[in-house]
C-alpha cells in the first residue's frame, strides 16, 4: 500500500523533516516516508530514493535556501513535478521553513508557510492545510522519537518545536553573518550521532587561530539545539574559567553539591549527573590540550563532546577534524554577506591577500564597512600600510582578538622551546606552502654560526621545534615538509626589527644557494627539486635593491642556478632577466677579470642568442672571452 508523504529535504533541515513527520504521523493520522527513519544503513541511497517516490502518492518539499541551492534535493521534487506540471492533483507540498522565495518551476505553486510562527500556530496550519490531501491510520513510534533528542528535564512526548533552545543553554547570540562550512557541520554531526555503546561520543576541531572553530562550533549548537535538552560551553583555555563554567553548570542544574567549598567534589558530582542523564552537549572551547581537559570528560555515551582547539594532538580522544580556511566562493559569499558590496572580482582579489583566513576577513569586513570604504581601497591599504592598519583596527564582534593580536599567546609560549621561534621567523620568509624540513634546518645552521652560537642543530631539535609549532597549529608539517598561512608569516616578520629581517631571510638564501641544484640546464633529474624550492627562492628574492646587501655572493649564486634551470625548461625570458641581474651584481662586487663574471657574461650571451639577439649577444661573448683569458693569467701568475 503506498504512503501518502515523501518528506524531501537537506540535512541541515533534518529537525524540521522529523518534526512535520511525527506530527503528520501522530497528530495526523498520516503516513510517511523520511529519510531519517526509513533509509537504513548499507542500502543505496540512489535506489531508496527511487523506492520512495513509487511507494508515496505526494512529495512534502521542505523549502530553505539550503535546499533550494541543493543538487540532490532538485531530482526529488522535479519528480513529483513533472507528474502533476499544474499543480492540480497536488502532488508536490512545499513546506516554508525560511524566508526564501522559491523561483524557477517551484515560484508558481502555493506552499504552506510556517515561518515565524509559534509551535503550536505551526502545528495546527500544519494539519490543517494537509488535511484535505487523504488520511492513513499509521502504525510509526508509540513515543516521540528521540530527535532532536529526548529531553533530560522535559517529558515531552514529541519532539520540541525547531528553533526553540534547550531549557539548560549558556552560549552568547548566533552569528548572524556565518558562511559556508556545510560538510564541515555534516561532518560534526554524522561523527556525534554514530552508533558510539562503549565510549563517550566526541569530536575535536583543530586548527590555526582565527580559522573559525569557535564559530562553527556555535553554529553547530544553534543548527542542533532541537537535538540536546542541555548545550554548556566552557571557557577551556585556562583552569580558572574551565572550572568556573563546570560549577556555573552544577548550580544550573541545582545540583546539591553546587555550594561545596571543594572545587573537586563539584566537578564530581557533575560528571555523575552527566554520567546518568542523556541529550546533553559540552562544548570545550580553545582546550590547550587533552590533559588540560580530561578530568571533566564524563565518561558515559548518554551525550556529546565538542572539543575547539589549536592543538591536532586529539586521536587519544577519537579521530580529530581539521578546519582549513574558506574556500574562495566561501570568502567571497561572506565579504559581499558582510558589505553589501557586491563587486566579486576585487572581493577575490582581497580574499586572496588575506589567505581567505575567517578572521582576516571579519576585520577587514568590519573595518570596510564602518570606514565606508571599497574593496579596492581595503587592499590598497593591506598592501601598502598592512602594519599601520592592523594597529588601527578593532576585535571584530564575537572576536577577542585581532589578526595582529590572536596569535600573541602563541608566539610567547614557543619561545621556552629551543629554535621554535627562529624556525617560525624561517618559515616567515619562505613561500607558505610545502617547505623542505631540509631546507630550514640548513637555514638554521646559518643563522646560528652567523649569530655566533655554539649549538648543535640536529634532527632532534628540528623535530621538537616543530612539534611546538604544530601544537598551535602555527604550521602544519608532513613527513618532509611544513606549511604555514600566509598572514602568521605577515605577522611574525611584523614583529621583526630590520636588523632580523636581514638575518633570516639571509640565513634562508644562504641555504638555498647550496640546496638548489647547480647545472640543471643540461640536467632534467633535478627539475622536480628545481620546482619544488623555486616559490621559496621567489619569495626570498623578489626585492632586487637588496641585491647587493652582505648576502650578495649567495644571492648571485642562488640567482644564476635558477636561470640555468629556467634556460634548460627553455624559459628564455625568464633566465635572461635572472642572469643580467646576476651579472650586474658580480660586476659590482669584483674586477672584470674574475671568472664568476666570465661565466655571467657567456650565460647572459648565451640566452640572448638563444633568444635570437644575435647583435646583443656578441660583445658579451667577447667579453667574456677577455675576462676569461685574463682570470686564467692572473691565475697562472699567482
Amino acid at each position: 500500500m503506498k504512503k501518502d508523504f515523501f518528506i524531501s529535504y537537506t540535512g541541515r533541515d533534518r529537525q524540521w523533516a522529523e518534526w512535520i513527520a511525527w506530527h503528520l504521523e501522530k497528530t495526523g493520522g498520516y503516513s510517511t516516508v523520511i529519510q531519517a527513519w526509513d533509509f537504513n544503513a548499507g542500502g543505496n541511497f540512489i535506489l531508496e530514493m527511487h523506492r520512495a517516490a513509487k511507494e508515496t502518492d505526494r512529495t512534502i518539499a521542505v523549502l530553505s535556501s539550503q535546499y533550494l541551492e541543493s543538487l540532490y534535493a532538485q531530482p526529488e521534487w522535479a519528480a513529483a513535478l513533472v507528474q502533476d506540471p499544474t499543480g492540480i492533483k497536488r502532488l508536490l507540498i512545499p513546506i516554508r521553513i525560511e524566508d526564501v522565495q522559491p523561483d524557477g518551476l517551484l515560484a508558481s505553486l502555493i506552499y504552506i508557510d510556517l515561518v515565524g510562527l509559534s509551535e503550536s500556530v505551526a502545528k495546527d496550519r500544519l494539519l490543517k492545510e494537509i488535511r484535505q490531501t487523504l488520511s492513513n491510520d499509521s502504525a510509526r513510534p508509540e513515543t516521540a522519537p528521540n530527535f532532536p533528542g529526548s529531553a533530560v528535564h522535559s517529558m515531552k512526548q514529541e519532539p520540541r518545536f525547531p528553533g526553540t533552545l534547550p531549557p539548560v543553554w549558556n552560549l552568547s547570540r548566533r552569528n548572524p553573518n556565518f558562511t559556508g562550512r556545510v560538510q564541515v557541520l555534516e561532518d560534526i554531526r554524522d561523527s556525534l550521532n554514530k552508533e558510539h555503546n562503549t565510549a563517550l561520543t566526541q569530536q575535536a576541531l583543530y586548527g590555526l587561530g582565527g580559522i573559525g572553530k569557535t564559530q562553527i562550533a556555535m553554529e553547530y549548537a544553534f543548527q542542533q539545539s532541537a537535538s540536546y535538552d542541555l548545550v554548556w560551553w566552557l571557557r577551556a583555555e585556562a583552569p580558572s574559567s574551565l572550572i568556573a563554567d563546570y560549577i556555573a553548570l552544577a548550580t544550573e542544574l541545582e545540583l546539591p553539591e553546587k555550594s561545596e567549598s571543594e572545587q573537586e567534589l563539584v566537578v564530581r558530582a557533575m560528571r555523575k549527573w552527566l554520567d546518568k542523564n542523556k541529550g546533553w552537549l559540552l562544548i570545550f572551547d580553545n582546550a590547550k590540550d587533552a590533559k588540560s581537559i580530561r578530568d571533566y570528560l564524563p565518561e558515559s555515551s548518554g551525550g556529546h563532546v565538542l572539543i575547539t582547539s589549536r592543538n591536532q594532538d586529539w586521536r587519544a580522544f577519537g579521530k580529530p577534524l581539521s578546519i582549513e580556511v574558506w574556500n574562495r566562493n566561501e570568502s567571497i559569499a561572506f565579504l559581499q554577506k558582510r558589505t553589501g558590496q557586491s563587486d566579486e572580482k576585487v572581493a577575490d582579489k582581497l580574499a586572496e591577500a588575506l589567505g581567505d583566513l575567517p578572521l582576516a576577513l571579519e576585520q577587514a569586513a568590519a573595518y570596510i564597512e564602518t570606514r565606508k570604504k571599497t574593496y579596492a581601497e581595503y587592499l590598497d591599504l593591506f598592501n601598502s600600510r598592512r602594519k599601520e592598519l592592523w594597529q588601527r583596527e578593532e576585535p571584530p564582534d564575537d572576536y577577542p582578538d585581532t589578526i595582529a593580536t590572536t596569535w600573541s599567546l602563541a608566539f610567547d609560549e614557543i619561545k621556552s622551546v629551543f629554535m621554535a621561534k627562529e624556525l617560525l621567523a624561517l618559515c616567515s620568509m619562505a613561500a607558505p606552502d610545502t617547505i623542505p624540513k631540509s631546507l630550514l634546518e640548513k637555514a638554521l645552521v646559518h643563522y646560528e654560526q652567523e649569530a655566533e652560537a655554539r649549538v648543535i642543530i640536529d634532527s632532534f631539535t628540528l623535530d621538537d621545534a616543530v612539534a611546538a609549532l604544530r601544537s598551535y597549529s602555527l604550521i602544519t608539517p608532513d613527513t618532509e615538509k611544513v606549511s604555514t598561512h600566509r598572514l602568521v608569516q605577515a605577522v611574525v616578520r611584523d614583529r621583526m626589527s630590520k636588523d632580523e629581517l636581514a638575518r633570516y631571510r639571509d640565513a634562508m638564501i644562504q641555504a638555498l644557494s647550496v640546496r638548489f641544484p647547480d647545472k640543471a640546464y643540461n640536467n632534467p633529474s633535478c627539475w622536480p627539486e628545481c620546482a619544488s624550492l623555486l616559490p621559496h627562492a621567489q619569495a626570498l628574492l623578489d626585492d632586487t635593491e637588496d641585491d647587493l646587501d652582505e648576502s650578495w655572493r649567495e644571492r648571485a649564486i642562488l640567482l644564476n642556478n635558477i636561470g640555468e634551470y629556467h634556460y634548460g625548461r627553455a624559459a628564455y625570458a625568464e633566465a635572461d632577466l635572472l642572469f643580467h641581474r646576476t651579472l650586474v651584481i658580480r660586476e659590482e662586487q669584483f674586477v672584470p677579470e674574475n671568472l664568476d663574471v666570465a661565466y655571467s657574461l657567456n650565460n647572459q650571451a648565451m640566452v640572448l642568442n638563444e633568444q635570437g639577439k644575435y647583435v646583443e649577444a656578441e660583445p658579451l661573448y667577447r667579453r667574456a672571452l677577455r675576462s676569461g683569458k685574463n682570470s686564467w693569467v692572473q691565475s697562472i701568475l699567482m
